[in-house]
């Protein structure tokens, strides 16, 4: 999966992946800020033939955020 190196440090690094904000529904986003702020948030991500990544589904205590 491609990324970015954004910065190192000690033996670390940060890297932007390019899934790192998605946009919502107008007036859906509040809801699903909320419950992402006190929940288990995870992703599924799909990567192509050129190691691009793109967000396909967010998940909130495994369970689908419906738009």
């Amino acid at each position: 999966m491609k990324g970015r190196v954004t910065s190192s440090y000690n033996n670390g690094i940060s890297a932007e992946w390019g899934i790192e904000s998605y946009f919502v529904p107008e007036r859906k986003g509040r809801p699903i800020e909320r419950q992402r702020s006190a929940e288990n948030v995870s992703v599924i991500v799909s990567v192509d033939s050129a190691c691009s990544s793109v967000l396909k589904e967010l998940l909130i205590n495994d369970e689908p955020v419906k738009f």
